[in-house]
């Protein structure tokens, strides 16, 4: 399959005050169909079996794919860096 060619271009985003604050996760669940990508953010509390979903969030396989791109960069530069 072909990649698709993404259009870089500056987009100025701005945060919402209530959006400021960070959410913690640790546990993401993630489902697919043919057109669309749902990961399910979750904090479970230690030695529990119960989990709370603090946020879903649904993307398009492309943005998906974007998104795996900039999380493997990122980590890749954390790993060189620590």
């Amino acid at each position: 399959m072909e990649e698709e060619k993404r259009e870089q271009r500056k987009v100025n985003i701005k945060v919402p005050e209530k959006a400021q604050t960070p959410l913690f996760s640790n546990m993401a669940r993630v489902n697919a169909s043919s057109r669309e990508v749902v990961i399910d953010f979750s904090f479970v509390q230690p030695n529990s079996d119960e989990g709370v979903v603090a946020t879903r969030v649904a993307l398009t396989p492309g943005h998906a794919r974007a998104l795996r791109d900039a999380l493997e960069n990122t980590l890749k530069h954390y790993e060189k860096s620590s």
